[in-house]
């Protein structure tokens, strides 16, 4: 076993074997487990570093059903190994990078004031919730790695080599930034999503950036309450898409909840396969809609809808509407 003590530093390097914690541990500096063989298991206790916590090896197992609070206030760097965060809660106020190994996030909490990488290892959302909570930070993700539920509260940009995949719920209080050529793909079934703050989709000329729901089901986006969503085209040949397909229609709504209610703000975008009660536009906030292309409806369906509007608004221009309604 671990003894539950306080540690200046505390390295994990014997192979083989379980090292069950006995009590709650501190560390004041870093924690490292290098040892290719051994479970590190905290039981029922928690686990504060003030410092980072490296896994280049071995097995980490952050509860036995328990739920424990596990506080990093440096980095935590996966290298090689297991990390199953099993549905412990944990702070981690520096960056979390997986540079190889595998993190299991399972029912887990994490609330990140720093950069998110998984692009070099294996990353499972399970049914738990990550929440980016920094003022400035961003998102890099690996092939085929994918997030349940992703609250960003904070101020973050998603600038990724591959897509960043959400199965579970978004949810935007803060800033959430999709930079030129990349993708936020959702993937989950019956999943709501809240734009409450900002989420922004940039291009650049001849390079596009996509919200894509084509592998979903029955998902729901709603921006309100002072939320903007923003498909900030550049020009033709730099378009901001929000796609879907036949078996996965984009229901997306704009309610009438107020005078501080969501706002639409398009230029060079492109929405597809509506609903059938089409994109629903009914707050009063001063939408901006330009050079835009709405497709693809359902059958004896509209692709853009304000019935239940109290004002219109004031500009539509330059916009194209494709489809046999």
């Amino acid at each position: 076993f671990v003894l539950g003590l306080n540690y200046h530093d505390l390295e994990i390097d014997e192979n083989g074997g379980v090292k069950n914690a006995n009590g709650d541990i501190t560390v004041h500096n870093d924690l490292t487990i290098t040892a290719s063989g051994p479970t590190f298991n905290m039981k029922t206790h928690d686990l504060t570093v003030t410092g980072n916590f490296l896994m280049s090896n071995g097995i980490f197992s952050g509860d036995e059903g328990t739920g424990n609070s596990h506080t990093i206030t440096g980095n935590f760097t996966l290298e090689a190994g297991n990390f199953n965060a099993e549905s412990s809660s944990y702070d981690v106020d520096g960056n979390l990078t997986l540079n190889g190994g595998t993190y299991t996030a399972s029912s887990s909490t994490l609330n990140l004031a720093g950069n998110w990488d998984d692009s070099g290892g294996s990353f499972t959302g399970g049914t738990g919730t990550v929440t980016m909570s920094a003022s400035s930070s961003a998102i890099k993700a690996g092939k085929d790695n994918k997030f349940n539920n992703l609250i960003v509260s904070g101020t973050d940009t998603i600038n990724s080599d591959f897509a960043v995949e959400i199965g579970g719920d978004l949810t935007v209080s803060g800033t959430l930034t999709v930079v030129p050529g990349d993708t936020l793909s959702f993937t989950g079934t019956g999943s709501t999503h809240t734009i409450d703050g900002n989420l922004t989709v940039n291009t650049s000329s001849a390079v596009n950036s996509i919200l894509d729901f084509t592998l979903s089901t029955n998902n729901t986006v709603v921006v309100d309450n002072g939320g903007i969503l923003t498909l900030d085209g550049t020009d033709a040949t730099g378009r901001a898409y929000l796609i879907g397909d036949d078996d996965s229609e984009i229901d997306l709504t704009f309610p009438s909840s107020g005078t501080n209610n969501g706002k639409f703000v398009g230029d060079h975008f492109t929405i597809s396969y509506p609903v059938t009660a089409g994109i629903k536009i009914n707050s009063d906030a001063a939408h901006e809609i330009e050079y835009g292309v709405f497709k693809n409806p359902k059958s004896f369906g509209v692709l853009l809808n304000f019935e239940s509007a109290g004002n219109l608004p004031q500009t539509i221009d330059s916009c194209s509407f494709i489809g046999v309604a």
